[in-house]
């Protein structure tokens, strides 16, 4: 790694990068890299992909990183997007990280993930989150070593071929606005019920 290579979030005006980026996701689809994507993928149709999200990154609902060497060239990339829900715009998901092999040791996932985690905290994010295969160990110590800790998980519920793994659930605290209420699971406010004992 040398002082060159720069961690930065993509525009539209980044062609070069964007379709590097395609590239590096289609690749790692076509190792079967566990990215919740199936094969075959094309780069350009990957970009399609892309430029939607590049959409909603203008609305501040996503955001598309990349980090990039002296030369130009794409060593991994990492995306982030807000949550649907009215009332979750302060969740948001990082997904397909992704490192290309050569660069695998070097500190780019960390790079990758420390970058998208700023930007969706500078439009507003307070918790981001995401979901990794069970047995993608590396990933999950990727993920603890930048702040992420496990939530829970979904046992067995990724398929490929006849094998099925475990979702991993892990999450990250970003900074809070002043004067926010952290009510947890508390019966109180909007929306709460007083518990109860079901009959039966």
């Amino acid at each position: 790694m040398t002082d060159e290579t720069k961690a930065l979030m993509l525009t539209p005006a980044d062609g070069p990068a964007l379709a590097a980026v395609a590239e590096t996701i289609a690749a790692a689809v076509g190792r079967r890299e566990a990215l919740g994507l199936t094969g075959p993928l094309t780069a350009s149709g990957y970009r399609e992909h892309v430029d939607r999200l590049l959409e909603q990154a203008a609305l501040g609902d996503a955001g598309l990183g990349a980090v990039i060497d002296a030369h130009g060239n794409v060593l991994g990339t990492a995306q982030w997007t807000r949550s649907p829900y009215r009332t979750r715009r302060v969740l948001a998901e990082i997904d397909r990280v992704c490192v290309a092999p050569p660069a695998r040791g070097l500190g780019v996932g960390r790079m990758l993930v420390q970058l998208v985690a700023g930007d969706a905290a500078d439009h507003g994010v307070e918790v981001l989150g995401l979901e990794v295969r069970g047995n993608n160990h590396g990933a999950i110590a990727l993920y603890e070593h930048c702040g992420f800790r496990s939530t829970g998980l979904i046992p067995n519920a990724v398929a490929e071929d006849q094998d099925r793994y475990d979702v991993v659930l892990m999450h990250r605290e970003l900074p809070r606005p002043a004067g926010v209420r952290l009510v947890g699971s508390e019966p109180i406010g909007i929306g709460a019920s007083a518990p109860r004992t079901l009959p039966g």
